[in-house]
């Protein structure tokens, strides 16, 4: 079994040569530099050796020098295998030192191991060892190797120098990236910060999520606690929301051909109660098309929802209103023939006393029902009203006899009246209807009796005020019972036409 020593300073040349040649049944020993070579060599002499030209400390040319020169060596084949000496002036100099081939690392490993067998089938003849001063074809052979060197060197210095020059490329890229990436960076920051929102970022793969401080603004949630993680957000959602909102989100990201997803739910705040909530998020994928992450806001609607709702409240309102018109006008039509038909019945039964009251009665339901669509008309903004400067105590002082009357013996009426009261201007007809349909109400809400108060007082307003006035004085009437009260759930609909919670034949409402 032949032995070759194998000398090159990379280790992956060394192991890719050594695999090889042992696969073909050589046997085979390493060195990394010429030196090491040499040792190794003088020690227990190989078969052949395979060096590399290019390395450190100790190179291939002064190697094949110090190997041709030593008697023990001269007659092993020294074979060069470079990938850096490739010109036709680096081979014959090879070749002048000695060497027995002179092989480029490019060749395939069939070619390199032919130039092996025929070397090794070949009888080898060693040199004579030169004795006497260099001679004028050895000062050659050093000029030559010195300009190789040289040449070399320059070809590296100028690697190196294009090298370098691609780095400075690389570094000054790297750093425009960095640059753009801070950019971007602190702009995300600030349109996170200028947002009304509550802009959320969601790792998928750390599950990690990051909020804006909107999320504490809209709210409430304290600092330390107003960056939930997944988990802690989907608590957050209203029960009877929470499965239809986290199937949602399940079903956008399962979808490769969606990436966006949104959601209405209702949120709870700090405070307890539930805002309605608009959220909105990107679907964020790997090559894979596997959802990585979401990004989105989450905007409170409660206000818009609750103007929405008042808007259409406001637009049937008007429908109604103008239903109510249209049918006060036509009954207040017919009203007039049966009040004319009614009083000339009434006038020609002066003989017939009976039938005289009953034509009395139809003059008389005639009448209120004038004064109802009088009051249709008003409520469809239809019938002009007749306002003018009114004592408000007067008028409550006058309405009392009638409230009482009404209201029954069972029910307290107590009046507290300002007596520096100022004229209101208002439709003293009007609000005598409004008086007495509260002071109604109130008794049905006592039906075991009680106390209803009525008061006055005059007021000033300013601008920070709840009510949508403009700052100046007012009169205010109040009217309190010590009835049930009414429900929370009925107090947005206070001011609806027609709306009444009393129980069929409870009242009118």
């Amino acid at each position: 079994m032949s032995r070759i020593l194998i000398v090159d300073d990379r280790e992956e040349n060394l192991y890719y040569l050594e695999t090889l040649l042992i696969s073909h049944g050589y046997q085979v020993d390493t060195a990394s530099q010429g030196n090491e070579a040499l040792d190794k060599a003088r020690n227990t002499p190989p078969d052949m050796i395979v060096s590399d030209l290019l390395m450190p400390i100790m190179d291939g040319y002064t190697l094949l020098q110090q190997w041709k020169s030593d008697s023990r060596l001269s007659r092993i084949p020294f074979i060069i295998y470079t990938a850096t000496y490739t010109e036709e002036s680096d081979r014959e100099l090879a070749l002048d030192l000695g060497a027995d081939a002179f092989i480029l690392k490019s060749a395939e490993p069939e070619a390199f191991l032919k130039v092996l067998w025929q070397i090794q089938d070949q009888p080898h003849i060693a040199k004579p060892i030169a004795t006497s001063p260099i001679s004028l074809d050895e000062n050659t052979i050093l000029k030559t190797y010195n300009q190789t060197l040289v040449r070399k060197l320059e070809e590296k210095s100028r690697q190196l120098e294009i090298a370098n020059r691609a780095l400075q490329k690389d570094i000054a890229r790297r750093e425009a990236t960095e640059a753009a990436l801070r950019v971007s960076v602190e702009r995300f920051r600030l349109l996170a910060q200028a947002t009304s929102d509550a802009a959320w970022d969601w790792d998928m793969l750390s599950d990690n999520r990051w909020w804006n401080d909107g999320f504490t603004q809209l709210f409430g949630h304290r600092r330390a606690d107003s960056q939930p993680d997944d988990a802690a957000w989907a608590e957050l959602i209203h029960p009877d929301d929470r499965e239809e909102v986290l199937a949602g989100r399940r079903l956008a990201i399962s979808k490769n051909d969606n990436n966006h997803w949104s959601a209405s739910y209702r949120f709870r705040c700090a405070d307890g109660h539930w805002a309605q909530v608009e959220d909105r998020g990107h679907l964020i994928r790997d090559d894979h098309g596997t959802v990585i992450r979401m990004v989105g806001g989450m905007t409170d609607i409660t206000n818009r929802i609750t103007m929405e709702k008042q808007l259409h409240r406001a637009q049937r309102l008007e429908a109604l209103g103008m239903l109510t018109g249209g049918v006060a006008h036509d009954f207040n039509n017919l009203l007039t023939v049966v009040m004319g038909n009614a009083q000339i019945l009434e006038d020609s039964l002066h003989d017939h006393p009976d039938n005289q009251k009953l034509a009395r009665m139809i003059t008389e339901a005639a009448e209120r029902g004038a004064d109802l669509t009088h009051r249709l008309l008003a409520f469809a903004r239809q019938q002009s009203l007749t306002p003018r400067a009114v004592n408000l105590n007067q008028l409550v002082l006058g309405i009392k006899p009638l409230l009482q009357r009404t209201l029954g013996s069972n029910i307290v009426i107590t009046l507290e009246l300002d007596s520096r009261l100022p004229a209101v201007y208002v439709d003293p007809s009007e609000l005598e209807h409004a008086l007495l349909n509260l002071c109604v109400n109130g008794r049905n809400a006592m039906p075991l009796g009680g106390n209803l108060t009525i008061s006055t007082r005059a007021t000033q307003t300013s601008d920070s005020t709840e009510l949508d006035l403009s700052r100046g004085q007012y009169v205010a009437l109040s009217i309190t019972d010590t009835g049930t009260g009414i429900a929370p759930e009925l107090v947005d609909r206070l001011f609806e036409p027609f709306f009444t919670s009393a129980e069929q034949g409870a009242g009118t409402g």
